[in-house]
């Protein structure tokens, strides 16, 4: 199984994007997100056996 790599960037029109990607390295997981157009501003290991943080609701939104 290969190591996930938590990440952040913007794509070509400005927009922050963040995720998680699995790759055999730093390096094979920038090409990676390079190909798709994100240029890489931040990357590092994701913790193993952590499950991903909930994210804020919208300030805004009515929640049901």
């Amino acid at each position: 199984m290969s190591p996930t790599f938590r990440y952040a960037g913007r794509t070509r029109s400005g927009k922050l994007v963040e995720g998680e990607r699995a790759a055999k390295s730093v390096d094979a997981a920038v090409a990676a997100l390079r190909r798709e157009q994100i240029f890489v501003t931040r990357i590092d290991a994701a913790a193993r056996g952590v499950a991903p943080r909930p994210r804020a609701a919208r300030a805004g939104k009515a929640a049901a």
